[in-house]
């Protein structure tokens, strides 16, 4: 389980790093669209660690592990939960981490490549100023859109051993401001 973890929390740095540059780009007025700040019953910026596990409970899902006092240390913890509804059906593999008790980003692994197609459509036909790119030589796809609290990160993992075939994607809803006290508080405790 612990593996799962480790993954999904290197992949979520990566893409989240990488997607610095979405937030930066201030050649463009602002964005109208507004990103969904509540997924799986929980707020980004809002929800408490017990507030989330009632959460999931409620929608008869699963709390498999919860990491506290990690190299991070204990302000910030992750959550994986697993059986909770979200896009049609049961999500076993979703990544909630707090910042000081509070939530801040919400991960969801996705394993069918047709299933993050669709995500990448109505997401890019929701968000109209959605930012597309491929990120590599294998042609792994990240997009994302951010507004002024939120932002909203589809990144496609291609595995090169396989002649670039789809392996997973990762949909991640961050509250940017608390992710940046998260990059913060991991800085201070190297």
């Amino acid at each position: 389980m612990r593996s799962i973890y480790a993954t999904l929390a290197a992949l979520l740095l990566i893409v989240t790093t990488a997607t610095a540059g979405f937030a930066q780009s201030k050649s463009k007025p602002k964005p109208k669209e507004v990103i969904t700040r509540t997924i799986i019953g929980c707020t980004l910026g809002e929800s408490t660690i017990d507030q989330i596990k009632e959460k999931i409970q409620k929608q008869n899902g699963k709390i498999d592990t919860i990491i506290a006092d990690g190299i991070e240390g204990s302000r910030l913890q992750v959550i994986h939960a697993s059986d909770i509804p979200f896009f049609g059906k049961n999500r076993n593999d979703v990544i909630l981490k707090t910042a000081d008790g509070v939530l801040c980003v919400v991960a969801f692994l996705i394993g069918d490549k047709d299933e993050a197609n669709r995500l990448k459509f109505n997401l890019s036909d929701k968000y109209k100023d959605w930012q597309h790119t491929h990120i590599d030589e294998s042609d792994a796809y990240l997009g994302g859109f951010n507004d002024d609290k939120s932002a909203v990160i589809l990144y496609y993992k291609n595995d090169s051993a396989y002649g670039g075939n789809f392996k997973f994607a990762l949909l991640i809803y961050a509250d940017r401001a608390l992710y940046k006290k998260a990059e913060e508080i991991e800085r201070t405790d190297l």
